[in-house]
């Protein structure tokens, strides 16, 4: 006998509720802090607006706020003894936040670990997700006097989208033949001071623009690339571009 069906319903949207409670869904009371996970879109504008507004989660659909859920999930799973590593670095009343998913000592070299949720699986590491363990790498030498040797970046792939071994990109669920259906991908390369600084020169000249901004009140010009459709600020600032403030 199958049960009522107002009770499959109650269950889940008792989960969904959960799932949006637990991803803190919608806006964020603002923190006066610079992300490194922002930071790294290169976009003063972003930066100011959430330094002004604070963080937005913008979820359109169920399939991106589960996607969101499983990410979460992922960066609390710990596989390291220095798992999520708080840094902070102060500018006079600003300050620089981050989160370092793991910190590995390996034959005596330290590798600063990040995780991702994908849903297609890389050929290398993506250049801003490079660039956010680069970041704390110059934020952990200069607030911790840590000199990191290398970085990994583990992707984890859900879905049913496969990789050949000639590297061809495959969609669907007969996997016979392939050449590789993992789930983790893991990329790493080792670093050198001088690597450590250029980003860093990078990480506050941005900082620095946005500082420029907030103390001025004056919306700095943004930065356009593919994650202008993505971003949470996406229709403030096609509206600023239309009649200012």
């Amino acid at each position: 006998m199958m049960a009522d069906r107002s009770v499959d319903d109650i269950i889940s949207n008792i989960f969904r509720n959960k799932v949006k409670e637990y991803i803190a869904f919608g806006s964020h009371e603002p923190d006066g802090k610079f992300h490194v996970s922002s930071i790294v879109y290169g976009c003063p504008r972003k930066l100011y607006f959430e330094y002004k507004y604070g963080p937005k989660t913008v979820i359109e659909n169920d399939d991106e706020m589960f996607r969101i859920w499983v990410g979460m999930k992922l960066h609390e799973t710990k596989i390291t003894d220095n798992h999520e590593y708080k840094l902070e670095s102060k500018r006079d009343e600003f300050s620089i936040v981050g989160s370092i998913d793991e910190i590995m000592e390996f034959n005596n070299k330290i590798y600063i670990i990040d995780k991702k949720f994908v849903s297609v699986p890389p050929k290398e590491m993506y250049d801003h997700h490079k660039k956010q363990v680069m970041y704390y790498a110059y934020l952990l030498m200069k607030e911790k006097y840590i000199i990191p040797n290398g970085i990994a970046l583990l992707y984890f792939r859900t879905g049913n989208v496969f990789i050949t071994s000639s590297g061809k990109q495959i969609q669907g669920t007969d996997i016979s033949s392939l050449g590789s259906t993992n789930h983790v991908f893991v990329f790493s390369e080792e670093i050198t001071v001088d690597d450590i600084n250029r980003y860093g020169n990078e990480l506050e000249e941005i900082v620095s623009q946005t500082i420029k901004s907030i103390k001025e009140n004056k919306i700095p010009e943004k930065k356009e690339s593919w994650y202008c459709r993505y971003c949470a600020f996406k229709e403030l600032c096609k509206y600023n571009d239309a009649f200012g403030f």
